[in-house]
């Protein structure tokens, strides 16, 4: 128990809180499964245990993968439950193999639910793939894009930003790509 107490000329407040280790629950990991549609905190909670936990990479993979199915099964918005999403992956780092291995299952999982969340979250890492890479590009063969074009890319999607990489090769001048 920790006691706060602040006074000044007689007058005070005084907390009181208990203070719990998050190791002490580990072992009742099935509490958490169970709040997770009413307490997103179960969820940094299940994350943190998970992360924390001495296990192989397939391991790993198999907790983030329950923990995510789980949230999907909770009916949270899609504001949560993508920001719990990216806790998620920040907390439960995988091999990129295996990485790849979970997104494919999520799709699926995506595909038999209905779920717009895995989708969006793909496409989103894709085409911040494809900015990098495509103003990597433009780096080096027009020198740096002004703030404008860097603009442009940032706000286009996946499927333009593979269009304007294809035209590199080509192109004369970065007006010919970013058109």
């Amino acid at each position: 128990m920790i006691t706060n107490q602040r006074e000044r000329d007689g007058f005070g407040v005084h907390f009181c809180y208990r203070v719990h280790h998050l190791q002490q629950w580990a072992d009742q990991l099935a509490i958490f499964k169970a709040r997770v549609a009413t307490n997103p905190f179960a969820v940094v909670a299940l994350a943190q245990l998970a992360a924390h936990r001495r296990t192989s990479d397939p391991e790993r993979k198999a907790s983030k993968r329950e923990i995510i199915w789980l949230l999907y099964e909770s009916g949270y918005g899609r504001d949560d439950v993508l920001a719990l999403l990216r806790f998620i992956d920040w907390m439960l780092r995988l091999p990129a193999a295996l990485e790849l291995e979970l997104r494919g299952e999520l799709i699926a999982l995506e595909e038999q639910q209905k779920m717009s969340y895995v989708m969006s979250i793909e496409r989103m890492a894709e085409a911040r793939g494809e900015a990098r890479v495509l103003l990597r590009l433009l780096t080096l063969k027009f020198g740096p894009p002004s703030p404008e074009i860097q603009q442009r890319i940032s706000d286009a999607d996946a499927d333009t930003l593979l269009a304007w990489s294809e035209r590199v090769l080509s192109a004369d001048t970065i007006d010919d790509i970013v058109d």
